[in-house]
């Protein structure tokens, strides 16, 4: 029963939710990263390492 249930799947469409997925994803995180207010966050965070007396051990 199993074999007759793949054998009729279609899996043509797989590859196309991939795709799909990959790209809502990637376009997310590139308007993510260049979204308006980042550059401060960024120029933050680039300093904890130089900051003395971290509190982040």
């Amino acid at each position: 029963m199993k074999k007759q249930v793949f054998e009729s799947f279609d899996l043509t469409i797989l590859p196309s939710i991939g795709m799909v997925l990959f790209l809502t994803v990637f376009i997310g995180m590139i308007i993510w990263v260049f979204r308006k207010n980042s550059k401060e966050i960024y120029q933050e965070m680039s300093q904890i390492p130089l900051e003395e007396g971290n509190d982040h051990e």
